[in-house]
């Protein structure tokens, strides 16, 4: 495989209407989660999510030494970005939402990822089940240098067992991630 990734990229490009300087593929999001996690995590540092939601976040946290701050959801669900706000503190690397969240399918609205972006934190919205609801901030990426966004096939394209995420994010921090990933982590067949 191409250590570069540029077809499995101008593939992503195409299919996502996003420049392909953005993109990033990984074995799974989980890979990407995990190199975002090794790029802005050091033990002690501390990341933020909004409980109830997919357990990766935490589980990568764990291993890098991090603190996990959760923020419980509302009574439906959604998030609450004061309270998000809030809790940041100088520790704060990183900011996640879910979106559709795992396992409630809220979807967070773009002007409540604008709000945390405000905040000059790492906020990573997990688009994973974007194909069903169809709603992004994937299109705010290059006003916003913070601002990753993660998606799969392994949802709407039944593809788990081939091991095909990628991220949406500025080209500088694509080109961080491709310094410190795997050099074939993404496999030809998938």
């Amino acid at each position: 495989p191409d250590p570069l990734q540029r077809e499995i990229r101008k593939a992503l490009g195409s299919y996502t209407g996003v420049d392909p300087e953005c993109i990033i593929a990984g074995a799974g999001s989980d890979e990407l989660i995990d190199l975002l996690f090794r790029l802005f995590i050091s033990p002690g540092d501390r990341l933020l999510d909004c409980d109830p939601t997919f357990g990766m976040y935490a589980f990568c946290a764990r291993v890098a030494g991090a603190d996990v701050h959760l923020i419980p959801r509302d009574e439906l669900f959604g998030i609450d970005v004061n309270d998000i706000k809030d809790a940041i503190d100088p520790k704060t690397k990183m900011i996640f939402i879910t979106s559709p969240n795992n396992p409630t399918g809220n979807v967070t609205e773009e002007d409540e990822v604008k709000r945390l972006l405000e905040t000059g934190r790492i906020v990573v919205v997990d688009e994973a089940y974007y194909e069903f609801s169809q709603r992004t901030v994937a299109h705010l990426v290059p006003q916003h240098e913070n601002l990753v966004v993660l998606r799969t096939l392994s949802k709407w394209a039944g593809l788990a067992g081939l091991r095909i995420g990628y991220g949406i994010m500025s080209p500088s921090l694509v080109n961080h991630i491709i310094d410190i990933k795997s050099p074939y982590n993404v496999n030809v067949a998938g």
